[in-house]
This record gives C-alpha cells, structure tokens and sequence, in this order.
C-alpha cells in the first residue's frame, strides 16, 4: 500500500498526542469494556471537532464580556454531509451528530470480498443526500474511524466521486480524516 498521504490530496491523518495516549489505553488487554468505550468516544470526539475544523473558515470579530476578540467560523453546518461506511464509521458518525447535528448524512457498505485473493473492498450500498457535492451541499466529512489497508476509504473515495451528486468533490471539498 502506498503512504497514507498519497491516498487523496485531502487525507488528514491526526497527529493529535492525546490520540496517542487514548489508543495506549483502548489497546491494553488490562482495558475493561466500560473504559475502552469511554476512551473510544474521546478519541472520537477529537477526531470529529478536528476533521470539521479542517473545513474552510472565515475570521471574524467578536466581543467577549472582556473585549473584542479575533475568531473564525467554519461553514454553515446544513452545507456538510457526513458520509459513513457503515458499522465502524457509524460509531464515528454518531460524535459527529453529536458535535454538529445540523448536518445532513450518507451511508456506505463496504466489506471486503473474501473469495478473491487480494481481499478487495466491495460496494454492498450507498445512500446519500440528493445535493451532496452540489453547490447547496458542497462538503463532504467521510466517517472511516478504521484504517487497516485503506481499502475501504479508497473504495468509498471512489464511490463518492462517481456518484452524480457528488461528482462536483474536489480538493477544497472534500475531507477524509482518520
């Protein structure tokens, strides 16, 4: 397989140290389910404020109670669709809900093919909003929290750029973070 960074021009792999020390605690045998599921959901939620936060923004001004302030905000949130390979990008999805329910979603199943021998991903369902790509729904957010091999984002990748309402994705418009 390739560099994770040769995948798509917009794969954002997170560098987060807090990542680190969550995946530390989430991997040890000694983990019971009740904390692995605590450590999951706040290494989800970094993820999910992380990826949104790589969506253009504008600066802004604002007053705070102690004086004028420089912020920014990112896109209007009915502007972004969350895409999710569903089962492990479901879990994700659910964070993402969570920190932006405005926004509007998709799904995808794939799964590996395993009667051929390069195990290759499969396309079992896709389903996503009628503007997504489009000037009305113009962001994508692929929720993918799992990268073994890449397979499944890749072949998500392909699928969302084949579709006809999101054959617009580019660049600028489209997010893939894990």
């Amino acid at each position: 397989m390739s560099s994770p960074e040769n995948l798509h021009p917009n794969l954002v792999i997170s560098s987060s140290k807090a990542h680190r020390a969550l995946f530390t605690k989430m991997r040890n045998a000694s983990t019971s389910s009740e904390d692995f599921v605590k450590y999951s959901k706040r290494a989800m939620r970094i993820l999910a404020e992380d990826a949104l936060a790589e969506f253009p923004s504008t600066d802004v001004k604002i007053t705070t109670p102690c004086g004028p302030c420089d912020g920014c905000v990112g896109p209007d949130p009915t502007t972004i669709c969350a895409v999710s390979i569903i089962r492990s990008g479901d879990a994700l999805l659910e964070v993402v809900r969570d920190v932006e329910p405005a926004l509007r979603v998709g799904k995808i199943l794939i799964q590996r093919d395993e009667s051929h021998p390069d195990k290759i991903a499969k396309l079992f369902y896709s389903k996503l909003p009628p503007a997504s790509g489009t000037e009305e729904l113009p962001y994508v957010l692929l929720c993918d929290p799992m990268l073994a091999t890449g397979g499944s984002a890749l072949k998500a990748i392909e699928v969302l750029s084949r579709q006809p309402s999101t054959s617009a994705l580019t660049r600028t418009n489209s997010l893939f973070r894990v």
